[in-house]
């Protein structure tokens, strides 16, 4: 799609449509140069000449050829085969989404039964129903979904179907049947949870009670549970605005059949849908044409009935639902990167065809949008660029100002809470609405877990309970996607069935052959991983370093760091180069902090700075200098080379000047330790953002990632872009804060942001820390943005990797036990 960027636009990252509403400045660096030539290696040969005999031996890597890994060389030629059949037929499915693939229910269809035809009254209009109600009765003789017992979806379909036999005077014996086991089911209401009573039972199950006794069926009305859902459907009654009914979409639309004393019929059709429909419910509708013959009401039956056949749904279309949900699905499990011109058109579907100002309902043809769908799209439209505004869910405000599912509502239900928390997490700089949301879902949430409510009103799912633990556990800006994948690879439930008015099955969202492909791709992707690691340790071999440096510049953990969050086969390249940067980068900065001797450091700075003019000055350094320094200009020539190759561009020249910058940060540091200074709270901080040198941790690896990098774009990742000021800034905030926990756990002292700010401020500790973590979220929903937005200056991608980087260092501050654990769980295959 082609969007133009809030930038250009002037779209303010609150709302995205202010014109001219904020300003945006745009930093403009030194002019760089990246010459369109062949790059060509700096040779180190008189190096080599002037090393003194008892310096520590080095073998030179001839990087011009990069790291070539072909994981499907060792791996089952059958298994590869499988995902590539998979992929082709998840292809096919997403090609072939229409309205939706939804199962029948016996419910709507019995109600479609009932319809007398123009031609012949005596008959019915539909006969073809009427045969599938007869050929559809179950062994125990009730109606409906066969694979999972659920009462309130029995006794429904059942008396439903009941009534349309009645209503032709057929089947006498399947009436029978059918009463026998309403009878003796019925009393099971009573041990139901009332959390999952469908969607308008009480007003729908009662009004077919009265029409059964009406007819004379024998069955138990007086039971005292059947008279308490009665006197609910009473006082449910009482509560609808007959006038607003009749004006206003709302929920009631779709259980008209149960509310035939209610409406008022020549003023109802003022609220069909445009497809004839009353909110996508064919039992709805059906009630509403057989008392006014209209016939768009009509057509929409008739349209139902001649795509399936001899059968309708509970609910058709379902499209916009369907294929968000598909979408989400394929990204929990980890498998989207085969389907991306699959995800794109299908939320370029949502995004032009449904998403509104108030939001999206579940189908492209109602009139009434919900939260849950709304919440699900507004975050999968945000992680794929979309413009989109989080003043959408205003609409959803009750008069206490918290979050219901349908506007002017007053319902909730764990699985609309929980898709609301996940979207809130998708934050942008200055939206209060999903601040006040999350804080609100979340206690929701947490209070269902604690008190084990969690049976939700809208679906039966394997392990929605431990979805949302983890979800509470590991917020998004946190999250790894493979380990997230892995969890939910587990949690998936291909067999996870819908609960509408009736039970039902979302044929395109729950798939065996998602999970079948989730575990293949999963333990394809491991062996690639592990060949870099593989690749890695060998770097690491080769470069000599003392045993000692490993814990400190963290190999194994930094790899599995940028192989949780930049998972695609593709990004092997800058996988293996990210790790190498952010390995010698934590050398480097741990050096300049513990190495004893201040002229050492100052020879090293000048070997980085003149290894192209006056290379002898490598003879100077001792053997522990000389072989950081090393594997420094190696790494850097390495991938100088490889971005030549890819970018067409020569830009060791810069990351030369980047690299001389970053030691010259280190240098200044270390002499202000030797000799301490006062600081203020924002000297603190500044320093701080120059310590963890993101800049030349990640543009590198950036250049690695496959897509072409404008000469232009480098104004948009040096140290002073938003973006990176962005990364920068949250990332000083939150290891100082981690800082301040840890002193005052283990009472150690150390200088943090938190005690600068109490001294200047004259505040209390805790004060303070409230403060610095409201400035480092601040920090994080403005990084968010900034990868998120659309934008014609820097790709997708690029932005991408700054976040996932902010997303490791986060959980690479965890205990080594945690991080083992981590690493354990994402290295073990299915």
């Amino acid at each position: 799609m082609s969007i133009l960027p809030p930038s250009v636009l002037g779209f303010s990252p609150l709302s995205w449509k202010n014109i001219n509403s904020t300003k945006f400045s745009i930093f403009t660096p030194k002019p760089i140069s990246l010459k369109s030539k062949p790059f060509s290696l700096r040779p180190l040969d008189r190096i080599c000449a002037l090393e003194p005999k008892d310096a520590v031996q080095f073998k030179f890597i001839n990087w011009s050829a990069p790291l070539q890994l072909v994981p499907h060389a060792k791996q089952d030629d059958l298994k590869i085969k499988q995902i590539e059949n998979l992929v082709k037929e998840i292809k096919e499915k997403f090609q072939g989404f229409n309205n939706g693939h939804i199962s029948p229910s016996a419910y709507d269809t019995a109600w479609v039964a009932r319809i007398k035809s123009n031609v012949v009254p005596t008959r019915p209009h539909f006969p073809m129903c009427l045969e599938w109600v007869h050929k559809n009765q179950l062994r125990d003789g009730s109606w409906g979904e066969p694979s999972k017992y659920y009462v309130y979806d029995r006794l429904m379909s059942t008396l439903s179907c009941i009534l349309a036999l009645r209503r032709w005077n057929t089947g006498d014996t399947q009436i029978e049947k059918g009463l026998q086991f309403m009878r003796e089911h019925m009393r099971n209401l009573e041990r139901e949870g009332k959390t999952l009573i469908p969607s308008g039972f009480e007003v729908v199950f009662s009004w077919m009670l009265k029409e059964a006794r009406d007819s004379g069926l024998d069955l138990p009305y007086d039971l005292p549970h059947l008279q308490d859902i009665m006197k609910l459907r009473e006082k449910a009654i009482k509560k609808i605005p007959v006038e607003v009914m009749h004006s206003v979409p709302t929920t009631n639309l779709y259980s008209l059949e149960g509310l035939q004393d209610v409406v008022l019929w020549d003023k109802i059709l003022k609220m069909q849908c445009r497809d004839g429909s009353f909110l996508t419910s064919p039992a709805s509708t059906a009630a509403v044409y057989m008392r006014t013959n209209d016939p768009k009401c009509l057509q929409y039956l008739e349209c139902l009935v001649n795509k399936f056949g001899d059968h309708v749904p509970g609910s058709y279309p379902v499209d916009y639902f369907e294929r968000l949900w598909a979408v989400d699905t394929l990204q929990r499990l980890g498998i989207d990167h085969h389907f991306k011109e699959e995800i794109s058109e299908t939320l370029d579907y949502i995004f032009y065809r449904g998403w509104t100002q108030d939001g999206i309902g579940h189908a492209g043809t109602t009139n009434l949008t919900d939260i849950d769908d709304t919440s699900m799209a507004l975050r999968l439209l945000r992680l794929q660029g979309y413009p989109t505004s989080a003043d959408v869910l205003e609409i959803f405000k009750d008069e206490a100002g918290n979050p219901v599912t349908w506007p002017g509502g007053s319902s909730r239900a764990i699985s609309d809470t929980f898709n609301l928390y996940r979207c809130c997490q998708v934050a942008f700089p200055g939206e209060k609405i999903l601040k006040e949301f999350k804080a609100f879902a979340g206690e929701y949430l947490q209070n269902r877990l604690r008190n084990k409510e969690l049976l939700d009103s809208w679906s039966i799912k394997k392990s929605l309970h431990k979805e949302i633990s983890r979800s509470l556990e590991v917020p998004w800006t946190m999250s790894l996607e493979r380990l997230e994948a892995k969890e939910y690879i587990k949690y998936y439930g291909d067999k996870d069935i819908w609960i509408g008015k009736t039970l039902y099955w979302m044929y395109n969202v729950n798939d065996s052959r998602y999970l079948e492909l989730a575990k293949l791709d999963y333990n394809r992707l491991l062996f690639l991983y592990k060949e870099e690691l593989t690749s890695v340790q060998e770097w690491w071999r080769i470069c000599g370093f003392e045993e000692s440096f490993v814990s400190k510049a963290r190999p194994r953990e930094t790899h599995f760091g940028i192989s949780a969050t930049l998972y695609e086969p593709e990004f092997s390249m800058s996988r293996v180069a990210y790790t190498k940067c952010n390995c010698l980068e934590n050398l480097i900065r741990y050096l300049f902090d513990q190495h004893q001797s201040k002229q050492e450091l100052a020879l090293f700075c000048q070997a980085i700075e003149k290894w192209n003019t006056d290379p002898s000055v490598i003879n100077s350094l001792p053997p522990v200098l000389k072989a950081i320094f090393m594997a420094t200009y190696d790494a850097l020539n390495q991938m100088a080379l490889q971005i030549n190759k890819l970018q067409g561009i020569d830009i060791f020249p810069y990351l030369h000047d980047l690299r001389v910058k970053q030691i010259e940060h280190y240098m200044k540091k270390r002499e202000l330790k030797d000799d301490p200074q006062p600081q203020s709270f924002n000297d603190h901080v500044e320093q701080c953002k120059g310590d963890l040198g993101v800049v030349i941790r990640l543009l590198p690896p950036l250049f690695l990632l496959g897509e072409k990098v404008e000469e232009y774009s480098i104004k948009w990742l040096n140290e002073q872009s938003v973006i990176q000021q962005h990364l920068a800034c949250f990332l000083a905030l939150f290891t100082d804060i981690q800082k301040h926990k840890s002193t005052k756990e283990k009472e150690t002292e150390a200088t943090t942001a938190i005690d600068l700010w109490a001294k200047e401020k004259g505040c209390t500790k805790q004060e303070a820390l409230s403060y610095v973590e409201a400035k480092m979220d601040e920090q994080l929903d403005g990084l968010v943005y900034e990868v998120l937005k659309p934008s014609y200056f820097l790709p997708r991608t690029c932005r991408r990797i700054i976040l996932e980087h902010a997303r490791i260092i986060q959980n690479l501050n965890h205990s080594e036990i945690k991080i083992s654990d981590d690493i354990e769980r994402m290295f073990s295959s299915f």
